[in-house]
């Protein structure tokens, strides 16, 4: 046995650690030395003095501390890090021996040992799980479901049983998992910590969609019953593959008391076991000991009787001391409560509210937590005294803390400690803004103080009132305040810009108003000059209004548009003419707002004449495109429920592959665009297909999926398209694919910094060539052009290739420009222009001419630009976004030099965004 398995005190910790040090023949201050972070010597000889232990915040620390000391084996670290663990959990006088009593803390799998009482349960759970198919195990909160899956069910089932928790991202959990048997314990976080519906939705899915291969256990706290049954996967399992968690039997709670104290060679006092179960036998009981959600108040109980005794024999008098049944959990929390000073009671109240998810719609339930994310809510000052009171309930069982995880041992303790369940009744709606602040704080600070994820209206109108009635206990975090903070900044920066546009708005009415009156005196005062005073009139109002026109031309250039024109038809001066002269330089766009999900792709057929757009809304809509700016809806298919995100017309124009979120791709007969029809589904793929694209030729499909793989099918035969290759060793999940002109270079983009480069001239042993390096960051889109290659990615750039000898591919231009990620890209049909769509909302033509020239920038699109594509004559372009529009835009008259862009190359070039406003079909 290693000696960090024999560390059980912080005295015991330092020695050892003294004993690692003296073996590397180091000092305390080279220790320090040598770790180089900003803490003193001294802090380091009470770690290895054992007269103190690193703090929770001071992981990564140890581990340095570790290394520099000799210890750099992963396994030898993590047994120290264990060991660690362990002292903290346990500070302080323990009795002597093994813990037979787990107190709130569920049994794991290594305490199987200990677990008595479910024998029959989890034998007739066990045998349940002999066939594939989802197994839901239903119990009360406190019944025993964890305890029974861990440390009863996982035993049973050996090495072939993976058991994890949803958390907040439980598809990215799901993903991490492997096992014959897969055990998803406390199921109930799906509806509680999870906030994303339709990922909650993919993840049920997924599990029914696993239990068709493999067993499913899901453990369920009954209280959460109905809102399992709204999905159709747990209802079918409710029916045919349920266990109920109810309450022990009189003899197996007897055996939960007695067998651990036995195997632990502790003596019980004679009628003390009887006591126990007398007081907590439920009036009228059917052959059930105790009522359901006792069974955590027992265990807490005993865990305490054993530490009052010191582990040598359990008394009735020990019993009574810890307060018994309906006190112990009590009783414990509030000694160390009261133990506290004021200010430290107050953080105590701040971390119970911290680690409990309050919503209007469900009960209370804990939550799990990093301590990172626990100590966020506090200046750095009192970060220290935070964790200290951390550290105090954990040493009560109170709150669990598993490596960098911190959760309230149970939920019996939000009830059972009526100073923790006054503090959720006082103000449970304020718990409930104050939650959604902190979280919506949190996500701002992720996605980078994306203003768009600022609060604004009527939720930051209750979060300020919130924050400026909440007390010390409740008062928002630093990074809270800063949100609020910030968007109420936001909210006032709008408001003083929609003040200023109505004072303009006022001085132009209060101007034409004045020149109305000036004209209508001087019509009274002087009848024959009323046709020179009217023209006068007339010339002014247009020349103002023209003058109105030019300065709206770069918001709302449709309004401009139509001032202009006003203004002309009023009486015609030079303004008038130069601003009807000026309107053709913007581009206009049609609006087709069909789709109720995000457009991922548009296509047009090789002749011109139709277009194809899919969305995340699942369907396929096909456009007649004979008049580019008046498209008329030709049809709309279902192809894919889960979200279709990429399409592509066949060579011959008479074929259309989809793609998207239910893993599979599939072939549509076009030839009567009224009436598609689907040829093929082709599977293959684990996850979501997100690009495809045809060979020139039109015998291969490439098909590029998150689960990093492409697939090359050959489809000669549409209705009967085969798998010929599979290219894999992407690092991770694709993005983009797309073909050379001559059909022998494949390039694929995956969500890493490099592009891949595939010969297949040989469609069925394709061979991987060098990639091309150039992108800091994740690439996201590519498309040919002749020899030329264009990919573009999170690093904002797009970069252009010389692929006429793919082996040894040269980096010719990088285009600078756009203000976030560029994820779509496409050639004009000439190779001359560049189209890109990105993250940052605009549309970007690129002069490839001459490629130091500033791009015109095209707006309109409310959110990311997926997909940009060139009509067959160049004349139009479409586009997709997340906006759930595809625009159609006139580039027959292009814009002019002033709606060029300021680029990163050119400072000093002028600045103004092509801005249509395009008329909504």
């Amino acid at each position: 046995m290693q000696e960090q398995a024999l560390i059980t005190t912080r005295e015991e910790f330092g020695q050892a650690l003294t004993r690692l040090r003296e073996s590397a023949g180091v000092s305390v201050r080279q220790v320090a030395a040598k770790v180089g972070a900003d803490i003193a010597a001294s802090t380091l000889g009470d770690w290895f003095a054992g007269r103190g232990l690193p703090s929770l915040s001071s992981r990564d620390l140890l581990v340095e501390v570790l290394r520099v000391c000799g210890v750099s084996d992963e396994a030898a670290v993590e047994q120290w890090l264990n060991a660690w663990h362990r002292v903290r959990r346990a500070p302080g006088r323990r009795p002597a021996g093994p813990e037979p009593y787990r107190g709130l803390a569920a049994f794991e799998t290594e305490h199987a040992e200990w677990f008595f009482g479910r024998a029959a349960l989890t034998g007739q759970l066990v045998a349940q799980l002999t066939e594939p198919g989802l197994r839901l195990v239903v119990g009360a909160s406190g019944s025993g479901k964890s305890s029974l899956l861990r440390a009863g069910v996982v035993p049973a089932l050996g090495s072939g049983a993976a058991v994890f928790t949803p958390g907040p991202y439980p598809m990215a959990a799901l993903a991490r998992q492997r096992g014959e048997v897969l055990i998803v314990d406390q199921f109930e976080e799906v509806f509680t910590v999870c906030e994303d519906p339709d990922e909650r939705t993919r993840f049920v899915a997924a599990l029914g969609e696993a239990a068709e291969r493999a067993v499913v256990v899901a453990g369920l706290r009954a209280d959460f019953y109905g809102q399992a049954m709204r999905h159709p996967e747990l209802l079918a399992a409710m029916r045919s593959g349920q266990l109920v968690v109810g309450p022990m039997r009189e003899d197996e709670l007897r055996a939960a008391v007695v067998e651990p104290a036995r195997k632990a060679g502790i003596e019980i006092e004679n009628g003390l076991v009887e006591l126990l179960l007398r007081e907590v036998a439920p009036a009228g009981a059917d052959g059930e000991a105790h009522e359901a959600g006792t069974l955590p108040l027992v265990s807490h109980a005993l865990y305490a009787m054993w530490r009052e005794s010191q582990g040598r024999r359990l008394t009735i008098a020990d019993y009574r001391k810890v307060g018994g049944i309906g006190r112990a959990v009590a009783d414990s929390a509030e000694k160390v409560y009261l133990a506290l000073g004021e200010h430290r009671q107050e953080l105590a109240r701040r971390l119970f509210l911290t680690l409990v998810h309050v919503a209007s719609d469900t009960a209370a339930t804990r939550r799990s937590m990093t301590i990172a994310e626990v100590l966020a809510d506090h200046d750095p000052a009192v970060a220290a005294e935070a964790e200290d009171v951390l550290d105090r309930f954990v040493a009560e069982r109170l709150i669990t803390v598993d490596l960098d995880k911190v959760q309230i041992s149970h939920e019996a303790l939000l009830t059972a400690w009526p100073r923790l369940a006054g503090w959720l009744e006082s103000d449970r709606a304020g718990l409930v803004v104050g939650r959604d602040l902190a979280e919506a704080a949190a996500r701002w600070a992720k996605e980078g103080h994306d203003p768009g994820a600022l609060y604004r209206g009527s939720r930051l109108a209750v979060a300020r009132l919130w924050a400026e009635g909440a007390g010390p206990h409740a008062a928002p975090g630093p990074q809270a305040r800063r949100f609020l903070s910030a968007s109420v900044e936001r909210q006032e920066a709008e408001a003083a810009a929609q003040r200023r546009g109505t004072r303009r708005l006022r001085r132009l009415v209060a101007v034409l108003a004045a020149l109305l009156l000036l004209t209508t005196a001087a019509v009274v005062v002087a009848v024959r000059g009323q046709r020179d005073i009217a023209d006068q009139r007339n010339a002014a109002l247009s020349g103002k209004v023209a003058n109105e026109s030019v300065a709206l031309r770069a918001g709302n250039p449709a309004l401009a548009a139509q001032l202009a024109l006003a203004a002309q038809r009023l009486t015609p001066t030079t303004e008038s003419r130069g601003a009807v002269l000026s309107t053709p330089a913007n581009p206009y766009a049609t609006v087709l707002s069909a789709h109720a999900g995000a457009v991922y792709a548009v296509n047009y057929s090789p002749d011109g004449r139709r277009l194809a757009t899919v969305a995340l809304d699942g369907t396929l809509r096909m456009w007649d495109v004979t008049d580019p700016m008046r498209p008329g809806a030709l049809s709309s298919v279902v192809g894919d429920a889960k979200g279709i995100s990429a399409a592509a017309f066949a060579p011959g124009g008479e074929t259309v592959a989809t793609a998207g979120n239910d893993n599979t791709a599939h072939l549509w007969d076009v030839r009567d665009p009224r009436h598609p029809v689907e040829l093929a589904t082709m599977g293959g793929h684990s996850l979501g297909i997100i690009g495809l694209a045809f060979s020139p030729d039109g015998t291969l499909l490439v098909t590029a999926s998150y689960d990093a793989t492409a697939l090359l099918w050959n489809v000669t035969n549409p209705s009967k398209p085969y798998t010929v290759s599979t290219l894999k060793g992407a690092p991770k999940g694709l993005s983009d694919v797309a073909f050379s002109p001559d059909g022998r270079t494949l390039a694929v983009t995956a969500f890493s910094n490099d592009v891949m480069l595939w010969d297949v001239g040989d469609p069925r042993h394709p061979e991987r060539l060098p990639d091309l390096r150039g992108h800091t960051k994740a690439v996201l889109a590519a498309a040919f052009h002749g020899d030329t290659l264009a990919t573009g990615g999170f690093d904002n750039t797009v970069r252009l290739w010389d692929l006429r000898d793919p082996r040894h591919g040269r980096h010719l231009a990088t285009l600078s420009g756009h203000e976030d990620g560029v994820v779509a890209i496409d050639f004009s049909p000439d190779g001359r222009s560049l189209a890109t769509g990105s993250y940052d909302r605009t549309i970007r033509l690129w002069d490839l001419t001459d490629v130091r020239s500033d791009p015109i920038v095209m707006t309109g699109h409310s959110n990311t630009v997926y997909t940009v594509r060139y009509s067959p004559d160049g004349r139009v372009l479409a586009s997709g976004g997340r906006d759930d529009t595809v625009r159609v835009w006139d580039l027959g008259r292009p814009c002019s030099a002033a709606t060029r862009a300021r680029s990163t190359r050119s400072p000093t070039a002028p600045t103004a965004a092509c801005s249509p406003r395009p008329a909504t079909r």
